[in-house]
């Protein structure tokens, strides 16, 4: 008889795939968890080789960048333990392929060697880091179990930063990876960087395409959300003698309303168009 792993809603996995789908990721991302804790220690153990106000603060953005590596690396170790199986068909090649290159691809940019030791490009770079990867720790435990590297449906999520925009772990990983850029910045590590950005395009494309599919409301989340950039877009109120509550909100040529936790989309009405 083939052991079996409980899945949500009582569906079971079998062991193989929970193998793969959630212990070793898991185990990848909790190793990655773990390098990154001991670089904070041994960063923090060494102290400021400078006493200089701007060395200093190179060195704490360091720190804090290695620690925040580490939560987050841990934060998605936890994710792929407790993420629930997926609706519908398993993604297919290109899919895997865009989430290995868009999780892993900046490694490379990471050890090649400093092309600055300007302490302004190193400040710049590590602010950047610890917001990109603050940004992502916040917006992460929001998918649950709906946590995925590849485009895959388990939940629509439209709480957290997920009411902020639709794709904000990209976001995060975004701003995170032009500071791993700054202080190798060469023709070499640009050319990766592109790819990265290309392979995170592939990704928010091909989840959008899956969302879509699977859930019959993405539609009108993806029109009153914006896809990577916070800004907020134009909500209006409907007349009142349309008879629509004083709740709704429009954004042509859909309106919403949310009752009891479920939102209603309608039209806008031809008349007032």
């Amino acid at each position: 008889m083939t052991s079996r792993a409980l899945g949500p809603a009582g569906r079971h996995l079998p062991a193989g795939r929970s193998l793969t789908d959630h212990h070793l990721p898991a185990l990848l991302f909790g190793v990655l968890a773990i390098l990154s804790s001991l670089r904070a220690l041994d960063s923090a153990s060494r102290g400021l080789p400078d006493p200089s106000a701007s060395i200093g603060l190179v060195a704490m953005l360091d720190v804090a960048h290695a620690i925040l590596t580490s939560l987050f690396c841990g934060l998605i170790a936890v994710l792929f333990l407790i993420r629930g199986a997926p609706r519908g068909d398993r993604v297919g090649p290109p899919a895997k392929f865009a989430a290995v290159v868009g999780t892993f691809i900046m490694g490379a940019v990471a050890v090649q060697p400093p092309t600055t030791h300007d302490w302004r490009v190193l400040a710049m770079s590590d602010a950047l880091l610890v917001g990109g990867l603050a940004f992502s720790i916040y917006a992460a435990p929001s998918l649950g179990s709906s946590f995925a590297l590849a485009a895959e449906a388990r939940e629509l999520v439209t709480s957290g930063a997920y009411r902020l925009v639709r794709h904000p772990i990209y976001l995060g990983e975004l701003v995170a990876a032009m500071g791993a850029l700054l202080p190798v910045l060469a023709p070499a590590t640009t050319l990766i960087f592109a790819v990265f950005c290309l392979s995170q395009i592939a990704r928010a494309v091909l989840e959008e395409r899956t969302m879509s599919a699977a859930f019959s409301q993405y539609e009108e989340y993806r029109r009153r959300t914006p896809a990577l950039v916070p800004w907020p877009r134009r909500s209006v109120r409907p007349p009142a003698a349309a008879g629509y509550p004083s709740d709704v909100r429009c954004d042509r040529p859909l309106c919403w309303m949310t009752t009891q936790g479920k939102t209603k989309t309608v039209h806008w009405p031809p008349e007032i168009v």
